[in-house]
């Protein structure tokens, strides 16, 4: 699921390249997934990751840029109704 995220709205980060902190988040993400597949096919092996999630990491990513986009995003609302267009809310 947190890989579909990553994959799916990459096209919303406002940053040039994937911040390393979601990366790390995808490739934990991507890790879980093997031992999934191992244990469809009968493999009960359980492997711990090399690295363990980057739960602090990835809160202050939130906290740092959530803000600022919620920011952006009420800029951009009020400039849209400003100009007379209609937002999804105003439908």
């Amino acid at each position: 699921a947190i890989r579909d995220l990553v994959n799916t709205r990459a096209d919303l980060m406002d940053e040039a390249e994937m911040p390393p902190v979601l990366l790390e988040v995808y490739a934990h993400a991507a890790w879980h997934e093997l031992p999934a597949a191992k244990w469809e096919r009968g493999d009960p092996t359980i492997e711990h990751p090399p690295h363990a999630f980057p739960a602090t990491a990835i809160r202050a990513y939130a906290r740092e840029n959530f803000p600022r986009l919620k920011s952006e995003q009420a800029a951009l609302l009020g400039r849209q109704r400003r100009h007379g267009r209609r937002t999804a809310t105003q439908r």
